[in-house]
């Protein structure tokens, strides 16, 4: 899956999940549901020699300590020392800014190791550009 070029670990990272996410888009097209695309995504990922964590919690504490509410993104993902949080969505209607909100919510608790939040979505429909999910990155400093 990895390329041999020029890009950063970060930028390899981004690169090769995004492949993964092109392969899933032209096996499932844009008709199925979140769950359905979450489930498969995970298993590609891990077939591909990522370490994927399903539901990955993210605690939000007080100041006494005490668990205050928790997050929970779709998948924490790792190789080679790197990690993104990704955030996976089946909405035709496209990303959002609601979306955008909840995912730098998840990176602003996250860990601060994880440099980003990779928000895909596999419902748009766009004929131009089909075989594509939709996706942002988001960076910490964009938070």
């Amino acid at each position: 899956m990895t390329k041999k070029n020029h890009y950063s670990p970060m930028s390899q990272l981004r690169y090769d999940i995004v492949e993964i996410a092109k392969d899933l888009q032209k096996e499932f097209g844009v008709t199925h549901q979140e769950p359905r695309y979450h489930s498969t995504f995970f298993d590609n990922l891990q077939s591909a020699a990522f370490r994927v964590e399903n539901k990955p919690k993210l605690v939000v504490k007080g100041k006494s300590g005490k668990q205050l509410f928790h997050y929970e993104p779709d998948l924490y993902v790792r190789r080679d020392g790197l990690s993104l949080l990704v955030e996976l969505k089946a909405d035709d209607g496209g990303l959002s800014p609601a979306h955008i909100q909840q995912a730098k919510s998840y990176l602003s608790v996250a860990p601060k190791q994880d440099k980003g939040i990779f928000l895909m979505n596999f419902a748009r429909k766009s004929k131009s550009i089909s075989y594509l999910p939709e996706f942002k990155m988001i960076h910490r400093s964009d938070l």
